[in-house]
């Protein structure tokens, strides 16, 4: 029960859906069976940034490799979106099409299209 509640037959269809608690303390990514209303929720969170791996267990970046890569490349990001904000002609380059913001755990850049 996702939502540590029961839920009756016309509520529960047995829909599945990726748990971040899961995700964020096991790594993973099986599909858990859920009920309709959680199914939805998790469906639309599912592509919001809404945990950080670093405070919530920052030891997937040794063992994930992957997601070890993938802060590495952030941070080049936000190093990269550090020197084009200073350079005279890097204004230019980041323009209106791309959407760059810098936080201090990182960097996300939104394509607008």
């Amino acid at each position: 029960a996702y939502l540590g509640k029961y839920f009756c037959h016309s509520c529960h269809h047995e829909q599945s859906a990726f748990i971040p608690a899961r995700i964020l303390h096991k790594w993973d990514f099986r599909k858990q069976r859920v009920s309709n209303f959680a199914a939805e929720l998790l469906g639309k969170m599912m592509f919001e940034p809404l945990y950080s791996v670093q405070d919530i267990n920052s030891a997937l970046y040794k063992s994930v490799s992957e997601l070890k890569y993938t802060r590495a490349l952030r941070y080049q990001l936000f190093f990269l979106n550090e020197y084009l904000r200073a350079c005279k002609n890097g204004k230019d380059l980041l323009g209106s099409k791309a959407v760059v913001s810098t936080q201090s755990t990182g960097t996300s850049i939104n394509n607008n299209r």
